[in-house]
Order: structure tokens, then C-alpha cells, then sequence
């Protein structure tokens, strides 16, 4: 009978519905959680017991089993249970009560792997995850999860060896529970003993890194009336009437509490009748005379003990345990496994009760019984036995390898938008996580545009976030410009286009070298905007050479940027050529109309000695050189007209991607073509101001890695982009990425806030932030593809709540698909290499030959053969070897030797020997050859500190040389030759002395008499109608037209004074048009030197 019940019970089992679920918890003293509490968990599911009527327990209808598990898979300790599904949300909602930070997982059951995981766990489509996807975070692997915890199913009949555990003491006596382990201190010290601890370290250490091994205890709620049943027993034990031994008494009470009612119907009057016959045959004997050893060692009194147990609820139990060597070593096996098993011995009162092993072995019963969590000659023990033997760990556990968890999880708001319950579309961000629920949240439209702030480190899912927002934004119809500096991200993105947006999608690949796209920063910027272009280039190349920056450096670089700002068709590349070719610059000039933009060109630059400004160029010429002399950069800044229009993508809803790949293109050049086009956006933005801010399309600016394109400017486009409906959305690794008033902008107006895992210093930085709602340890602890969110609700911000990323999106595989986007922008928005290189080649060939002209050009001179010749040379030489000064003509080759800068581009005699060693910048030694530079210095040299000291005197190589040199050899106390005293040669530049003589009346009524007696219409225009002739108020020259024959005396000098020293170097001449309203600016100039005539 009993059998057959048994098979009709175990069919039941069978038929019913389980669920695994793997439980975590933090590792948190402060909030340490004892036996005591998984006490109270046990007795509250004792309310899973239910009656059972006749009909139904003659068809196996019985209690609902519960196995509440230990594993330790590749080497990692997990705690499950595996319960009914109908008993799941009673089970969850028990340990959620006492653990209130747990994480409960429902996972498929480590035992019955399905067979597509054995053969490929990767490729299971059940929407469980395998155990290798319980192991992660996320319930989709969207990476690999580290080795240790990937899971390697194996079949439980292989290899696969079972113990079963009895109490071997009577049924109403109890074993050791978590109580008796502390026999001093307060009952709260006793909650922070372990008795597992034990167990699973023995659990942990297994034989070899592919083993497993598992602990089971099956229980089913017992009857409340074996409490009842085992009273009358215990009385009978007191009464004397099991006598002495008590073998009789021990089976009798298992069979008597644990059989089932029926049975006891019949026994009933079978007890009073042998009750009548103890007595009467005189085999009663009260307890007294009852000798039953105690134990000396612990003290329990043994007819005290029971009573402790009967006042507790009662489970069916039974304990197994099991082990799967990886190796075929049963051998191996069977000693770990009686190795955990000896871990039980801890519970064991002497000559009272305890756990051991009952059978051991690899039978198919064995095997068959812990698979199916089966029931064999159940023994009943109290939730507090059962919370000695199960509870979830305590932190003062420690067993290696347990899995806890990482970080605490935060309950969502609940009213986060989500797609289910919001009408208009909203951005999806990813899956709320909390107590096992997860739900697709997103943010409104209103709130993005107080911009989203990322971080994270490497590896942590920033990326795939970033996919999952793309996307959702993409299938909403909205405009988005994403800027990448991996090139991962962006080409993922061009993979999941969606056909209808075909048309839509801008690609910005510098690595494309066949067809470059042109992008021209300076063209047709708004002249309100010109400071705000120029503190973005020069804020680029400043992070770029932090180390090597300077202030003069700056300066010249911003007046370059602003000056070519106002003149037509110009591109980066012409920064090197506003430099260096004095036409051009001029040219430049002539359209400034920005005054002090003007007068830096014309009063600073322009009157610099030669020396400085070759120093003060050539660092600005090193640092933009770099970038222009890459043909990938140079072929898309080098184009004149812009081929991507922002304002049109941004007003359009297009979808701009920027791969600005560093692996392909370099690091500088990368963060130099993301600053330029943030800005551009940011410029183009700022635009919209023109139409109503009800009337502007949103725009979404993702920005990942965003530190690479941080500048001072950044700050700048954070703060203003809001209004103008320029969408924020940017991602990096770590705060010290960020200059510090990025920094400030950044945590000033970004609304929301997502964290990934992070380092400890940003951690405490972070959990203030969070308003302490978590603490550093949890952030610097989050897994991957998990953050801590808070973001903005109708502008409110949320509490902190922890979410999971979604997988990566995935496209419907079409083949072409992806080639045809890249097709459609490459025949829209770029042109061959080969024309493009084409003009800038035509281009930089005119700059070339314009150069070349102006080198040849220096100021007084008539024809440089007269004085750029070897009979100069000799002549020059000859002199300084007469003048008896020990001169010396220092070799650039030993320019580092004696301290002189290498960007030096002089010829430099020393004061202290008398042999001239011929520089190598002209090899023949030769100073007035056509290619050597404008002037020839003197400086005092001590031999035995090797430093230098510049003396303030130079030859100029112009036609009046030997007058400066006679000059110098006086000054320095050398001899001068007659034939240089007697020298009344003129030329330019003028000395100091010299102002006096040429800036008087004299020499301007001589400059107006010839221009008189000229036959041409001159006419001197006063600045106050320098508007009416089309002349820019900066200019700061006297401007004489061809057209009239008076002369108009200029602002400049009331007195038309034209050489009086206030006044500039140079007047210039300009042909002017009277119908057109136009003038053209004539190479003519006339110095003010003393050979102005």
C-alpha cells in the first residue's frame, strides 16, 4: 500500500510545473541577515500546506515539494530554490520580505540542462537563460561572459556519484542547530555565525576546475498533527513504556508521527491494547529508572530537548549530496564527497541525533531519486533545523568563490515612461531591474533636451546603450549626427538603417580616402559667430600641444582664424599661407574690417623684425602643418564649399555618422575633425534662432568618447544647445578625462544621469550625486550591461534606479544592404579623390610661386643682384676680417652647442674668435646669396659659460649694407673701413636716427610735388570717407585713388603730413571705380624710408 501511494505521489510530482530560481545577496555587514531569518522563511512557507480530500490523495494528490539547493559550478558557489510555479511569486515574496536586497533570478535548472545548451549553450532560444546567461547580468548574452562563469552541462548520469544523509538519533530529538553555537553573548551575535561555512568551503575546493558539486534538501510541509502524535510519544518515552534498550521506541515513533492519518485510525486502539499489555507483563518502567547516557561534553538535558523541537512547524525532509568528477576519478570522488559530507558532523549532539550519510553510491535509483528531488524515507525536521543546514550566506562566510551580489538594486519610479502606456514616442533606454521584474523604460522628447550624461569604464556596455538610443531615435524619425572616434558604434549604426531612411543618412568617413568628403569650417560664418570658430580651432590645437602652448603662439593663431573669417573661399589651408605669402596676407587684410583685427596685421605683425616673426610663425606652421600635410585631412578641409550642410540635416531630420576611427585616421587628426564639426553643429544650432523655438526639429547629438573632443568651448555648446533644440547625448570613461570647466558644465546642465561601472574616485563622487541612495562600493561593483539611472520626468529628476541595457539591435540580413547606404551618401555628399586633389594641387602651386615672389622682395631694394651676390660676400668678409674684432660665423650644425634655438634662420657671428666658419644654412658661406634670410646678427659669446647675449646689432642685406655694418663695427669698438665711412648709400630698413630725417614737412611737400608732377589723377583719401570708397575703417594707411586730380588731406595726420612719426610705413595706392562703387588694391607701396623716392 505504502508503495503504491509512494509511485501515485512521485506521477504527481511529475506532472506538476518547476521553476530554479538563484538567489544572491550582498555582502553587507551592516545589514547581516542570520539563520534566524531563513527560520521565519521556512515557517512562512509552511502555508503552502493544504488538506488533502480522499478522492484526491487515492489519485497521489500530496504536499507540494520545495528543494532548496547549493551548487558549485566552474568553480562558483550559487544558491537555489526549485519550487512549484505556482509557489514561485509566495517563495520570491518570503525571501524579499526578510532579504530585502536579495536578487532572485529564475534561470533553467542546472540539472536538466536542455540539450541545445550541451551541445551549444550560446544558441538557446528559451526564454530562460542557460546557466552560462544566469551568470551574467544580463538575461541575453551580449558578450562573453569570463570563463569561470560560463556554465559546462554535463550529464548528471555520467560519472555522477550520490549520498543521501538520515538523522540517525530518535525523530523527536533534534540536532545541533545555529542556537547552540553561540553559548555566550546577546541572541543578535548568535545571527552572525555561519553554520554553513563549513559545508561550502568544503564545496568550493573541488578535485579538478571542471568538477561540480551540489547539495540538496527536499522538504514538503508535515502535518500540524504530528506535533500531536509526537507528544504522545515523547510521553510515552517518559512513562517508560519503550523501556530500555529503546530501539523499539525510535521505530515506533517514525512510524507513527510520519505515517499518515488514515493509518492512524487503525493503530489507535492497537496502542491502548498494548499499553494494557506493557503493563501487565511488567515491562513498564518510569523514566527515573530509565538510564540513558547524557552528554557530559554539552550539557543538554536529553528530556528537554524534544520539547524544543514539538513546539516548532515540521518538514519532510531529505538531505543529498553530490559530486561530478569532470575526469572519470570516482575514486577522487568518493573521497570529496564524504568530505562534504563530514561537514554535518558540526550539528551532531552526542548520543542525541545528527546528520550523516545513509547511502553512498552510483546507482541508477540513487541518481534517478536526486534528479527527480524525490522523496525516500523522509525524516521531519523543525525550520529551525532546517534554517541550520540552508540559509543564504553571511559575510562572515568566507568560502571563496561565492556569488553575491555585486551591487544593491534600486526600485524604478513608478511613473517612468514606458512604451506599453505612453501615446506620444519616446526613446527607449533600456530595462528597469528590480526583485526580478523587468520592464522597457524610456525618456520623453521634453526632458532629453537638457542632454544625457554617460560613463563608464571600458567593456561596461556605453556603447551598446548608445546603439539601443540611436536606434529607437532612428525608427521615431528623428535627426541624429553621431560622432564616433572607435568606428565600431558607427558602422553598426549603418547596419541598421531602416530601409525608408535610406535617403536620409549623411556618412562622414575620413577614412574613405577615394571620395572625401569637404568640410570648411570657415565658410560664410556668421560674423557673430567669428570669436566662437576661432576659440574652437585654437581650443583644439591648444589641447592638442598643451605642453608645447604659449600666449604669442595663441595670438597669432587667433588673429589668423579671425582675419581669414572675412575673407571669401578660404579653407584651414589657408592659415600656413597667410603666414608666409606677404600678397595673400595683404590681400586678407584689405577685407578685414574687425579694427583690432586689422591693426594686429598691420601695427604688430607687419612691424616685427624679421628673427621674431620666423619664431613666432614656425611654431604655427609645426602644428597645423601636421594636420594639413595628411592627405585625408587635407583633401575635406581643403574644399572651398562644404558639402555637408548642418543646418539642413539639423532642420530635415537627416542622420549624420562620423566615423572618426582612430585606428585609421590617428588620434590628433580624429579629435581635430570631431571638435571642428561639434562646433559646426553647435554654430549651426545657434542659427535657428531665426524661426520660432516652437518651429525647431529636434536634433540628437551623440557624442561617445566625448573627452577626445572636450574643449574649453564644449562647455560653451552644453550650456547653450537647449534652446535651440540641440539634444545632448555624450559618453566617456572617467571624470578626469574632462578639463575642468567641462567638468562643471557638464554636471551644471546635463539633466540626466546614467552610470556604468566606474573607478572609486568617481564612485564617491557619483554617490553624491545619487544623493547617497547608493553607496561607492555598489557603483564601483555594478556588472556589466547594468547602471544606476536618473534621469529628468517632466523636467522633474528621478530617485536613482537600477536598469539593464538591451541587447544590440539587430537588422534583418539584406544582403547589399549596407554597401547601398554608404553608395547613396558617397554620390551625394563626396567627390573623387582625384578632382579634389586636382585643386588644391592648383591652389597650393599659386601659393608656392606667390611665396617665392614675396621672399624675393625685400623692402628698399631695387634689384637683389645689386646686393645678394658673392661680391658682396667677399666685400662683407673682408670687412670683418679688417675691423679687428675676433668675429666667428657659427655652423647651424653647433647652434644646439651654444644654445641657439634651431628655428633661427639668421646667419649669427660670435664676438670672441678671429676664424669665420661659414654656415651651413648656405654651404658656400655665402650671406648675400638670394636664399639666404633678411639679416645678419651680432651677438657676445663666453667661452666659458657657453651662454649668449645679443648685442642688438645687425647688417641688413639690402643696398645700404655697409652703412649698417659701419654702423655695428663702431659700436662694437672695431675698425672701421674708410671706403664704409665715406657710404651715403640709402636704403631700408631705417635706424632709429634716421626717423627724424625722413618723417618731416620737407619730405612731404617733396612726396606731394612729384605726385603732382606725375600726369596721374592721385587723390589722398580722408579716413572719413574711407565707407564711401568701399575702404575698410581698419586700415591705418594713407589710401591714395586714381581717379581725381586733388589731394584730400587724411584724418590720419589733420596737416596731410604723410611722414611725420606717427603715422604707419607705408602708403598705399588703389585704383578706383566710381560707377561699381569698387577698388582694387595696386601692389604699389611707398615706404617711408630714406629712399622713398
Amino acid at each position: 500500500m505504502k508503495y503504491v501511494i509512494h509511485k501515485l505521489q512521485s506521477r504527481y510530482y511529475r506532472k506538476q510545473e518547476y521553476v530554479t530560481l538563484r538567489l544572491r545577496v550582498p555582502k553587507d555587514e551592516e545589514k547581516e541577515k542570520g539563520p534566524i531569518v531563513a527560520e521565519q522563511i521556512f515557517a512562512s512557507l509552511y502555508g503552502a500546506f493544504h488538506r488533502t480530500k480522499w478522492h484526491r490523495f487515492l489519485r497521489g494528490h500530496t504536499q507540494d515539494k520545495m528543494s532548496f539547493e547549493i551548487a558549485n559550478i566552474n568553480n562558483r558557489v550559487h544558491f537555489y530554490v526549485h519550487v512549484p510555479k505556482k509557489l514561485k511569486q509566495m517563495v520570491e515574496s518570503q525571501f524579499y520580505a526578510q532579504y530585502p536586497e536579495v536578487e532572485i533570478e529564475e534561470v533553467t535548472d542546472y540539472i536538466h540542462p536542455p540539450k541545445t545548451d550541451i551541445a551549444s549553450p550560446e544558441n538557446s532560444s528559451s526564454n530562460l537563460s542557460s546557466e552560462s546567461q544566469a551568470l551574467t547580468v544580463h538575461q541575453t548574452d551580449l558578450d562573453k561572459k569570463k570563463e569561470e562563469e560560463k556554465f559546462t552541462p554535463v550529464d548528471p548520469l555520467q560519472n555522477m556519484i550520490v549520498a543521501e544523509m538520515k538523522t540517525y538519533g530518535l525523530l523527536l530529538w533534534p540536532f545541533k542547530t545555529y542556537d547552540f553555537f553561540a553559548s555566550q553573548g546577546s541572541k543578535e551575535d548568535r545571527t552572525l555565525i555561519d553554520t554553513l561555512s563549513s559545508i561550502t568551503t568544503a564545496m568550493s575546493k573541488l578535485n579538478n576546475k571542471g568538477d561540480q558539486a551540489w547539495l540538496q534538501v527536499v522538504v514538503r510541509p508535515q502535518h500540524y498533527y504530528w506535533q500531536r502524535y509526537g507528544w504522545k510519544c515523547y510521553y510515552f518515552f517518559l512513562s517508560g513504556y519503550f523501556g530500555s534498550p529503546y530501539w523499539f521506541g525510535k521505530w515506533f515513533t517514525s512510524w507513527y508521527v510520519v505515517s499518515n492519518r488514515p493509518y492512524h485510525w487503525i493503530i489507535q486502539p492497537l496502542i491502548w491494547v498494548g499499553k494494557v499489555v506493557w503493563r501487565a507483563i511488567g515491562k513498564y518502567k518510569p523514566v527515573e529508572n530509565i538510564s540513558i547516557q547524557e552528554s557530559k561534553e554539552t550539557g543538554f538535558s536529553f528530556w528537554e530537548v524534544p520539547k524544543k523541537k514539538l513546539q516548532k512547524i515540521g518538514f519532510q525532509t531529505n538531505v543529498r549530496l553530490a559530486y561530478l568528477p569532470s575526469d572519470g576519478n570516482i575514486q577522487g570522488g568518493y573521497l570529496k564527497l564524504k568530505e562534504v559530507a563530514a561537514g554535518f558532523n558540526q550539528f551532531q549532539i552526542p548520543y542525541v541525533n545528527g546528520l550523516g550519510v545513509a547511502r553512498m553510491g552510483q546507482s541508477k535509483e540513487l541518481i534517478r531519486r536526486y534528479k527527480e528531488r524525490d522523496f525516500y524515507k523522509p525524516y521531519i525536521l523543525s525550520v529551525d533545523e532546517l534554517a541550520t543546514i540552508y540559509h543564504l550566506p553571511l559575510s562572515s562566510n568566507e568560502t571563496p568563490n561565492i556569488v553575491w551580489v555585486s551591487s544593491r538594486k534600486l526600485e524604478p519610479p513608478t511613473d517612468l515612461p514606458r512604451p506599453s502606456k505612453h501615446k506620444d514616442p519616446i526613446t527607449i533606454l533600456g530595462e528597469t531591474s528590480f526583485r526580478g521584474e523587468r520592464e522597457l523604460f524610456g525618456i520623453k522628447q521634453a526632458d532629453r533636451r537638457r542632454h544625457i550624461y554617460i560613463i563608464g569604464k571600458t567593456g561596461m556596455g556605453k556603447s551598446v546603450f548608445l546603439e539601443n538610443m540611436i536606434h529607437s531615435d532612428i525608427l521615431n524619425g528623428k535627426g541624429v549626427a553621431v560622432i564616433d572616434p572607435h568606428g565600431d558604434l558607427a558602422d553598426h549604426i549603418i547596419d541598421f538603417i531602416p530601409p525608408h531612411r535610406t535617403n536620409d543618412v549623411i556618412i562622414f568617413d575620413p577614412s574613405d580616402r577615394d571620395y572625401p568628403v569637404s568640410f570648411n569650417m570657415l565658410e560664410s560664418v556668421d560674423p557673430a559667430h567669428h570669436s566662437l570658430i576661432s576659440s574652437g580651432l585654437v581650443g583644439v590645437f591648444k589641447k592638442l600641444y598643451a605642453d608645447s602652448w604659449g600666449p604669442r603662439l595663441e595670438h597669432i593663431l587667433r588673429n589668423t582664424i579671425l582675419a581669414l573669417l572675412e575673407y571669401p573661399n578660404t579653407t584651414m589651408l589657408g592659415i600656413l599661407r597667410m603666414l608666409v605669402d606677404d600678397k595673400f596676407r595683404q590681400k586678407v587684410v584689405d577685407n578685414v574690417t574687425d579694427p583690432v583685427v586689422k591693426s594686429f596685421w598691420v601695427s604688430e605683425f607687419a612691424r616685427m623684425q624679421d628673427r621674431l616673426r620666423v619664431e613666432a610663425v614656425s611654431p604655427i606652421q609645426n602644428k597645423v602643418g601636421q594636420f594639413l600635410s595628411s592627405p585625408i585631412i587635407r583633401n575635406i578641409l581643403g574644399q572651398p564649399k562644404s558639402s555637408i550642410d548642418i543646418r539642413y540635416i539639423m532642420d530635415n531630420k537627416k542622420i549624420l555618422i562620423v566615423n572618426l576611427s582612430k585606428g585609421k585616421i590617428g588620434e590628433d587628426s580624429s579629435s581635430l575633425l570631431g571638435s571642428m564639426i561639434i562646433t559646426k553643429i553647435q554654430l549651426d544650432a545657434m542659427s535657428r534662432a531665426d524661426i520660432p523655438e516652437d518651429k525647431r526639429e529636434d536634433f540628437y547629438l551623440y557624442v561617445d568618447e566625448f573627452q577626445n573632443f572636450a574643449t574649453e568651448a564644449f562647455a560653451t555648446i552644453l550650456s547653450e544647445a537647449r534652446k535651440y533644440r540641440l539634444n545632448l547625448t555624450v559618453a566617456n570613461q572617467y571624470i578626469a578625462q574632462m578639463p575642468d570647466e567641462v567638468r562643471d558644465a557638464v554636471f551644471g546642465n546635463v539633466g540626466s544621469l546614467i552610470t556604468f561601472q566606474v573607478g572609486y574616485d568617481d564612485a564617491e563622487y557619483f554617490s553624491k550625486q545619487f544623493s547617497e541612495e547608493v553607496m561607492p562600493n555598489d557603483i564601483i561593483s555594478l556588472d556589466k550591461y547594468t547602471t544606476y539611472t536618473k534621469i529628468l520626468i517632466d523636467n522633474v529628476p528621478t530617485r536613482t534606479f537600477s536598469t539593464c541595457t538591451l541587447p544590440p539591435p539587430q537588422a534583418e540580413p539584406e544582403p547589399g544592404r549596407r554597401e547601398k547606404v554608404i553608395r547613396f551618401s558617397r554620390e551625394r555628399f563626396s567627390k573623387r579623390r582625384e578632382v579634389v586633389e586636382d585643386k588644391i594641387k592648383r591652389w597650393s602651386e599659386a601659393a608656392s610661386a606667390a611665396i617665392a615672389e614675396s621672399a624675393k622682395k625685400l623692402p628698399g631694394a631695387k634689384k637683389e643682384d645689386t646686393f645678394r651676390n658673392e661680391q658682396n660676400q667677399e666685400e662683407f668678409e673682408k670687412v670683418l676680417k679688417s675691423s679687428t674684432l675676433p668675429f666667428k660665423l657659427i655652423s647651424r650644425e653647433d647652434y644646439e652647442k651654444y644654445g641657439i634655438p634651431k628655428a633661427t634662420n639668421e646667419y649669427i657671428y660670435f664676438l670672441k674668435e678671429d676664424v669665420l666658419v661659414y654656415s651651413t644654412i648656405d654651404p658656400q658661406g655665402n650671406c648675400f646669396r638670394k636664399k639666404a634670410s633678411e639679416a645678419i646678427s651680432f651677438y657676445e659669446l663666453d667661452l666659458k659659460t657657453k651662454e649668449t647675449k645679443p648685442t642688438g646689432k645687425k647688417v641688413y642685406r639690402t643696398e645700404n649694407w655697409q652703412r649698417h655694418l659701419a654702423e655695428a663695427l663702431k659700436q662694437l669698438g672695431g675698425t672701421v673701413p674708410e671706403n664704409l665711412k665715406s657710404s651715403k648709400k640709402t636704403g631700408t630698413p631705417p635706424t632709429p636716427e634716421d626717423m627724424s630725417f625722413l618723417r618731416n614737412e620737407q619730405n612731404q611737400e617733396e612726396f606731394e610735388k612729384v605726385l603732382k608732377e606725375s600726369n596721374l589723377p592721385f587723390k589722398l583719401i580722408d579716413k572719413k570717407e574711407h565707407e564711401k570708397y568701399n575702404i575698410p575703417k581698419s586700415i591705418n594707411e594713407h589710401v591714395y585713388l586714381l581717379k581725381d586730380n586733388i589731394l584730400v588731406h587724411s584724418t590720419l595726420d589733420p596737416q596731410g603730413n604723410c611722414f611725420r612719426r606717427g603715422v604707419t610705413d607705408a602708403i598705399t595706392f588703389q585704383l578706383f571705380n566710381p560707377k561699381k562703387k569698387e577698388n582694387e588694391v595696386l601692389d604699389k607701396k611707398v615706404l617711408r624710408s630714406l629712399d622713398w623716392q
